[in-house]
């Protein structure tokens, strides 16, 4: 499974969803720790794009959702199941 980036417009609703094209696979095993301290990390500006999606997907992270109105980002394992939220 590889990851995808998903953007919203100013209503709320999705306006494009693009594959990150890295082809990380996604661990099935979860680990939470590792998943909370890669998304602090990148949302903070520490952490590239290319090295935060090695690390969420091989802590068992498949995807992450930016809402804009919330200003939260949260990082969801299988089933869309939140794992992390982030602010920015």
């Amino acid at each position: 499974m590889t990851g995808e980036t998903t953007y919203f417009g100013e209503n709320g609703y999705l306006v494009e969803r693009l594959t990150n094209g890295l082809a990380t696979k996604v661990s099935q095993e979860i680990d939470l720790a590792t998943i909370e301290q890669a998304a602090a990390q990148y949302v903070s500006g520490q952490l590239a794009l290319a090295d935060a999606v090695k690390q969420l997907a091989k802590a068992g992270c498949q995807a992450w959702t930016a809402n804009l109105k919330r200003n939260v980002i949260d990082f969801s394992g299988d089933e869309g199941k939140i794992l992390a939220s982030v602010k920015f």
